[in-house]
Protein backbone atom coordinates (compact mmCIF):
# COMPACT_ATOMS: atom_id res chain seq x y z
CA UNK A 1 0.00 0.00 0.00
CA UNK A 2 1.31 3.60 -0.55
CA UNK A 3 2.09 5.25 2.47
CA UNK A 4 2.69 9.18 3.12
CA UNK A 5 5.22 10.00 5.34
CA UNK A 6 3.75 12.46 7.98
CA UNK A 7 5.10 15.98 8.27
CA UNK A 8 7.20 14.98 11.41
CA UNK A 9 8.93 11.93 9.24
CA UNK A 10 10.36 14.19 6.11
CA UNK A 11 13.41 13.23 6.81
CA UNK A 12 14.58 10.02 5.45
CA UNK A 13 17.85 9.45 7.32
CA UNK A 14 19.41 7.77 4.61
CA UNK A 15 20.54 10.80 2.68
CA UNK A 16 21.89 14.34 4.55
CA UNK A 17 21.09 15.76 0.70
CA UNK A 18 17.85 14.29 -0.19
CA UNK A 19 16.93 15.26 3.59
CA UNK A 20 17.85 18.76 3.35
CA UNK A 21 15.98 18.72 -0.17
CA UNK A 22 12.97 18.07 0.72
CA UNK A 23 12.96 19.77 4.02
CA UNK A 24 13.93 23.28 2.12
CA UNK A 25 11.47 22.81 -0.46
CA UNK A 26 8.44 22.21 1.91
CA UNK A 27 9.51 25.08 3.70
CA UNK A 28 9.64 27.40 1.25
CA UNK A 29 6.08 25.96 -0.22
CA UNK A 30 4.84 26.34 3.35
CA UNK A 31 6.02 30.55 3.05
CA UNK A 32 4.80 30.56 -0.45
CA UNK A 33 1.59 29.37 1.00
CA UNK A 34 0.80 30.39 4.42
CA UNK A 35 -2.61 30.49 4.75
CA UNK A 36 -2.39 26.63 4.04
CA UNK A 37 -1.96 24.13 7.21
CA UNK A 38 1.57 22.24 6.75
CA UNK A 39 -0.46 19.27 6.64
CA UNK A 40 -2.89 19.99 4.03
CA UNK A 41 0.26 20.88 1.89
CA UNK A 42 1.90 17.25 2.92
CA UNK A 43 -1.16 15.68 2.09
CA UNK A 44 -3.64 17.59 -0.18
CA UNK A 45 -5.77 14.46 -0.88
CA UNK A 46 -9.12 15.68 -2.01
CA UNK A 47 -8.27 19.24 -1.34
CA UNK A 48 -9.27 21.38 -4.22
CA UNK A 49 -7.57 24.82 -5.16
CA UNK A 50 -4.44 25.92 -3.46
CA UNK A 51 -3.72 23.00 -1.43
CA UNK A 52 -3.15 20.71 -4.74
CA UNK A 53 -1.32 23.73 -6.49
CA UNK A 54 0.98 24.39 -3.31
CA UNK A 55 1.95 19.93 -3.30
CA UNK A 56 2.07 20.49 -7.32
CA UNK A 57 4.76 23.12 -6.97
CA UNK A 58 6.44 21.43 -3.90
CA UNK A 59 6.81 18.21 -6.07
CA UNK A 60 8.46 20.45 -8.96
CA UNK A 61 10.64 21.95 -6.84
CA UNK A 62 11.95 18.21 -5.55
CA UNK A 63 12.20 16.59 -9.55
CA UNK A 64 13.30 19.71 -11.60
CA UNK A 65 15.30 21.90 -9.23
CA UNK A 66 16.66 19.39 -6.60
CA UNK A 67 17.31 16.58 -9.38
CA UNK A 68 15.25 13.86 -7.08
CA UNK A 69 14.09 11.12 -9.38
CA UNK A 70 10.24 10.79 -9.31
CA UNK A 71 10.62 6.86 -8.69
CA UNK A 72 12.83 8.46 -5.37
CA UNK A 73 9.58 10.09 -4.39
CA UNK A 74 7.69 6.88 -4.45
CA UNK A 75 9.89 4.82 -2.96
CA UNK A 76 10.33 7.33 0.13
CA UNK A 77 6.54 7.41 0.38
CA UNK A 78 5.97 10.55 -0.79
CA UNK A 79 3.87 10.59 -4.47
CA UNK A 80 2.98 8.13 -7.03
CA UNK A 81 5.53 7.94 -9.86
CA UNK A 82 2.21 8.99 -12.20
CA UNK A 83 0.94 12.07 -9.27
CA UNK A 84 5.03 13.21 -9.98
CA UNK A 85 4.34 13.30 -13.13
CA UNK A 86 1.25 15.17 -13.55
CA UNK A 87 2.35 17.71 -10.94
CA UNK A 88 5.59 18.47 -12.94
CA UNK A 89 3.40 18.97 -16.35
CA UNK A 90 0.88 21.23 -14.92
CA UNK A 91 3.66 23.53 -13.17
CA UNK A 92 5.93 23.40 -16.07
CA UNK A 93 2.80 24.53 -18.53
CA UNK A 94 2.39 27.41 -15.55
CA UNK A 95 5.71 28.23 -15.48
CA UNK A 96 5.02 29.58 -19.36
CA UNK A 97 2.84 32.28 -17.80
CA UNK A 98 5.08 35.41 -16.52
CA UNK A 99 3.39 36.61 -13.34
CA UNK A 100 3.63 32.45 -12.27
CA UNK A 101 6.95 32.52 -13.51
CA UNK A 102 8.24 35.41 -11.48
CA UNK A 103 6.90 33.95 -8.27
CA UNK A 104 7.30 30.54 -8.62
CA UNK A 105 11.30 32.29 -9.23
CA UNK A 106 10.52 33.55 -5.43
CA UNK A 107 9.39 30.06 -4.36
CA UNK A 108 12.90 28.20 -5.97
CA UNK A 109 15.18 31.33 -4.18
CA UNK A 110 13.66 30.85 -1.10
CA UNK A 111 13.90 26.78 -1.49
CA UNK A 112 17.49 27.31 -2.64
CA UNK A 113 18.52 29.38 0.37
CA UNK A 114 16.43 27.22 2.84
CA UNK A 115 18.63 23.89 1.42
CA UNK A 116 22.13 25.87 1.95
CA UNK A 117 20.91 27.02 5.16
CA UNK A 118 19.97 23.41 6.08
CA UNK A 119 23.51 22.19 4.70
CA UNK A 120 25.46 24.62 6.84
CA UNK A 121 23.67 23.93 9.84
CA UNK A 122 23.85 20.06 9.41
CA UNK A 123 27.99 20.81 8.59
CA UNK A 124 28.25 22.65 11.99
Amino acid sequence: MFRRPLIGDVATGEDPIVDAAIKAAFEAVCTAFPFLEPEEIWDSTGLPGAAMLARHVLIHLLVERFDLPKKALANLGFAQISHAHRACHAISARISKPRFAVWYATVVADAEAAFQRIREEANG
